[in-house]
């Protein structure tokens, strides 16, 4: 890669100001830009920050109180045509605010909108669009920097973007880090959660973006299974509210005292930390989170998130998780991973070891280190 990483020590007088762009489908990509902003102001003494954002990601940004614009996104049947709205609100925006710098995540428009207006932008993509994806390799074309939360040995850069991609892995700041770090013992966090330290722990966390019913049912079944040879046992499944917690504690045949449905929680990493297993269909961020804890996890990766699924597929060749594609997802085969964790103490270990050399490639830093360069 052609981006020098090595950070200058800058100590501006002046305001910085920066908008940061977040794609508003869950709340995964607001909680990275979080982070980044987080590493960002470590950097630079004055700098004032403006979020845009719609959905799920600026209900997120509004309940932590920041300084949030709606991009009042209106999707049409069009995709050019939700383009080209976005684009003109973004230019009003920028034109309006005046920053030195932007950060677009996953919001196509906006290198376009820093292009017209000669502002650096510092671009964030879980994925490159196809060579037939005109518009989307042109947007990506004027951006000034391309991060890309994962690794090099799971993606293919198209070759005229190559020499602006940073690989950055999920994206975690070093306060985030040692906040993590920090955390009370496994036991602690368990007793705090109202669990005896003897019962086996099981978390399952579904998708903000995609509610997938089937795999909470699945989960929930594979739990009978495992209840019976594991009694002490218990499960909490963190879903949207979109979903009907009452249905899904109805595939609980038996021991629904065992079984909690919850709402998503701010907390979520702390609930990682004291379960003995995860299971998720979460994406780049849920990874980043999940890495710093010693739990073991079983990913779900669906077919139509082509680069998420060859990450987890890395990871799983690297040891750091147990992978079931989407479609290979069934009782059987969920409750045979879940009794393989349970059974095996060493399989805890081998994933540690495997994330602390995995941990080492990832951190905000690293991203602060790129666009810093830019200012």
């Amino acid at each position: 890669m052609g981006l020098k990483t090595q950070f200058i020590c800058r100590r501006s007088e002046r305001n910085t100001k920066v908008i940061v762009f977040s794609r508003g489908l869950g709340v995964g990509h607001v909680k990275r830009d979080l982070e980044v902003i987080k590493e960002l102001k470590k950097r630079i003494q004055n700098m004032n920050v403006m979020f845009c954002s719609y959905g799920s990601g600026l209900k997120y940004l509004r309940k932590k109180g920041l300084n949030t614009v709606d991009m009042k996104a209106e999707f049409t049947f069009s995709y050019c045509e939700t383009f080209i709205q976005s684009l003109i609100t973004a230019y009003k925006i920028v034109t309006d605010f005046k920053p030195q710098l932007l950060i677009g995540d996953e919001e196509f428009y906006v290198p376009v909108v820093g292009k017209m207006l000669r502002v650096p932008v510092c671009f964030i993509t879980n994925w490159f669009p196809d060579r037939n994806d005109v518009l989307g390799l042109s947007c990506l074309d004027v951006a000034d920097l391309i991060i890309f939360p994962g690794l090099s040995s799971n993606v293919e850069v198209p070759s005229k973007l190559v020499s602006k991609v940073l690989f950055a892995g999920p994206i975690l700041s070093s306060s985030s880090l040692k906040r993590i770090r920090s955390m009370p013992s496994k036991n602690i966090l368990k007793r705090k959660l109202g669990y005896s330290t003897n019962q086996r722990l099981i978390l399952v966390v579904g998708s903000t973006t995609l509610v997938d019913l089937g795999f909470l049912y699945i989960s929930v079944k594979a739990f009978e299974v495992i209840n019976k040879t594991f009694p002490e046992t218990a499960m909490i499944a963190i879903t949207s509210r979109e979903v009907n917690k009452e249905e899904i504690l109805e595939e609980a045949d038996q021991k629904k005292e065992n079984v909690k449905v919850i709402n998503f929680v701010s907390n979520i990493i702390s609930y990682m930390a004291a379960s003995d297993l995860v299971i998720t269909e979460g994406g780049y961020n849920l990874l980043g989170e999940l890495l710093t804890v010693d739990t073991p996890a079983i990913f779900i990766t669906f077919q139509q998130h082509r680069v998420q699924e060859q990450l987890i597929k890395t990871m799983q060749e690297k040891g750091v998780v147990i992978w079931i594609p989407r479609e290979e997802l069934s009782v059987s085969r969920l409750s045979y991973e879940i009794h393989r964790v349970l059974s095996d103490s060493n399989i805890l270990s081998r994933m540690s070891e495997a994330k602390k050399d995995i941990l080492k490639e990832f951190s905000a830093k690293k991203v602060v280190d790129a666009i810093l360069q830019l200012l």
